[in-house]
């Protein structure tokens, strides 16, 4: 991987700065920084950075490994988040239908309101 900016293979990872940044880890995306130019951007991690910076290939899995290992952890990654938008929406949906509903008094508070008594 290499600077958009200058091109340089010298980067490193970068914290996140809002949350947007989080969004877009959702995605797959980082948020990565130059050591020359000091040009922060976001993209697609496709292999570890290594020790020195340079960009080779780091760890236990081969690149064409890697790329599968990420792309099912990408895709477990958007299924739970998907999941947790479904529950959360569905409970608003439930929140938004007890409100909207007339629920009638009970009898025993009609009893007790009633002049006759």
């Amino acid at each position: 991987m290499t600077c958009p900016q200058c091109s340089s293979p010298d980067i490193r990872h970068s914290r996140d700065s809002s949350w947007k940044d989080g969004l877009q880890r959702l995605w797959g995306r980082r948020a990565f920084r130059c050591r020359k130019c000091r040009h922060r951007f976001l993209a697609f991690r496709l292999t570890p950075l290594a020790a020195n910076g340079a960009d080779q290939p780091v760890g236990k899995f081969q690149p064409d490994q890697l790329s599968t290992h990420i792309k099912k952890r990408r895709r477990f990654r958007r299924v739970i988040a998907f999941a947790v938008f479904a529950f959360m929406f569905s409970l608003f949906a439930f929140f938004l239908h007890y409100i909207s509903v007339d629920h009638a008094p009970k009898n025993d508070a009609m009893d007790m309101n009633s002049p006759n008594q």
